[in-house]
């Protein structure tokens, strides 16, 4: 039993945070300093740590948390995780805003993908379910069908995740 709940989150993160990264590699490729990059970092520790409590009730906490960050970012990224999972602190310890924003839209996403209304009136989730249609579409011959908070939250990623990282390195939509 001991380490089950670690075992679990790093699974349920790498699976939630694989395909993230994933498209990216293949539609505009991993720009030099994704790795080390505020916001990046901020989103997908986000992602990271909600996942892995979803799935363990919030069981994974303290140090067993740092393992499955590291884990899971090791997996995903191809290098050394615990030089990744340093510069995260060193960016939590400071507080850095755009380490911090990276946090809150991944909740929002997240939040908004699971059908949590927290964030209802926000102008990001407002203008994301504007986009849900088309989104649906676009993904219909893909996944199939999808809920309407799925679709919100496609639309939310890619405005907060795929857009902001395009915008921070210059990429090409």
């Amino acid at each position: 039993m001991f380490g089950s709940a670690r075992r679990k989150a790093t699974k349920a993160a790498t699976e939630a945070v694989r395909p993230l990264i994933k498209l990216l590699e293949i539609t505009d490729g991993l720009p030099a300093g994704f790795w080390e990059d505020p916001y990046v970092l901020g989103y997908i520790n986000g992602c990271i740590g909600l996942f892995a409590k979803l799935v363990t009730r919030g069981a994974v906490k303290g140090a067993d948390m740092g393992y499955v960050m590291m884990d899971v970012l090791s997996d995903v990224s191809g290098r050394n995780g615990q030089e990744i999972v340093r510069n995260v602190i060193r960016l939590q310890q400071s507080k850095d805003a755009e380490y911090m924003r990276g946090i809150a839209n991944a909740d929002k996403c997240i939040s908004v993908t699971y059908g949590l209304t927290d964030y209802d009136q926000d102008p990001d989730v407002v203008e994301a379910r504007r986009r849900a249609p088309v989104i649906r579409k676009e993904l219909s011959s893909i996944t199939g069908e999808s809920s309407e908070n799925a679709n919100a939250g496609a639309a939310l990623q890619e405005m907060l995740f795929y857009d902001v990282v395009r915008a921070r390195f210059g990429l090409q939509e």
